[in-house]
C-alpha cells in the first residue's frame, strides 16, 4: 500500500504489521515524529535520502540523516529545523578568522557527529552500520537506513554552466542563480543500502515525503527551478 496523503499516515499506519518510511530532511521529519509514536517501533523502518550528502570542512556530512536522527532522538533545533538545539558555532567563527569561506555552518556538538562518521568510513564501516550505531547512541527508538551507502551527489548547472554541488546553490548562494538542469551524480552506479529492498519488500505500507526545497532562511527556491534529466538537454 503506498500513501498518497502522508497527513493521514499516522492513523493508517496503526492498522499495518510493516511500514516504511521514504523521505528526509525537515519536512520528512516532521511527518516521522507523529508516525513513530503512532505505532510500535519495531514495524517502523525509515529509509533516508544521501543525494544531499557532501564533503565540507573534510568532513562527511548527510544532512538528512542527521535532520531525522536529531528529531527523533529529541535533539533537533525545531525553530532553524536542521541542526541540534542550543547550538553554538564557534568552530565556524575561528575558521572564518583564519580566512576560510565556512560558508557551510555546522555547530560545535554537531561536528561530534560528522567526525565520528568522517572517521568510521575512513575505516571501512559502512553508511547504515554507522547509522545505525548514531540511532543506539541517542535512543533513536526506529530502524534509520540511507538510501545507499554509495557517494551520490544532486548537482545544478547555472545558465552561466556553472556547476555547483546542491547545497553549494542552496546554501551559499541562497538559489538565486537561473538553473539550466538539475542531475544526482553517481546514481546509476549506486546501489540499495543493506536492507533497504528487504524492508520495501515486506511492507505494507510505505508512506512517502516528497522533499521542498527549503533554504535556511526558509525562502523557497524561485519558480524557475525545475529537476531535468541530464540526458535531455
Amino acid at each position: 500500500m503506498a500513501l498518497s496523503d502522508p497527513a493521514s499516515a499516522p492513523a493508517v499506519a496503526r492498522r499495518m504489521s510493516a511500514i516504511v518510511g521514504l523521505g528526509g530532511g525537515i519536512g520528512a521529519s516532521r511527518l516521522w515524529r507523529p508516525l513513530v509514536q503512532a505505532v510500535e517501533p519495531s514495524r517502523l523502518t525509515l529509509v533516508v535520502n544521501t543525494a544531499d550528502d557532501l564533503w565540507i570542512h573534510g568532513l562527511r556530512v548527510c544532512p538528512d540523516l542527521d535532520t531525522t536522527l536529531y528529531a527523533l532522538a529529541g535533539l533537533q533545533d525545531e525553530a532553524r529545523g536542521w541542526g541540534r538545539r542550543d547550538e553554538s558555532f564557534r568552530c565556524m567563527a575561528v575558521l572564518r578568522a583564519l580566512g576560510h569561506d565556512a560558508w557551510f555552518q555546522l555547530g560545535d556538538t554537531d561536528l561530534a557527529t560528522h567526525l565520528l562518521r568522517t572517521g568510521l568510513l575512513r575505516l571501512g564501516t559502512g553508511l547504515a552500520e554507522i547509522t545505525r550505531r548514531l540511532a543506539d547512541a541517542w535512543s533513536v527508538p526506529v530502524r534509520v537506513l540511507p538510501m545507499t551507502e554509495d557517494e551520490v551527489a544532486t548537482r545544478v548547472e547555472t545558465t552561466s554552466r556553472r556547476q555547483l554541488h546542491y547545497q553549494e546553490f542552496l546554501v551559499r548562494h541562497r538559489a538565486t542563480p537561473p538553473v539550466r538542469r538539475v542531475w544526482h551524480e553517481g546514481l546509476e552506479h549506486a546501489a540499495p543500502a543493506p536492507g533497504v529492498l528487504e524492508a520495501i519488500a515486506d511492507a505494507d505500507m510505505i508512506v512517502r515525503r516528497a522533499a521542498r526545497c527549503q533554504a535556511p532562511d526558509r525562502r523557497r527556491l524561485p519558480d524557475r527551478v525545475r529537476h531535468t534529466d541530464p540526458r535531455s538537454a
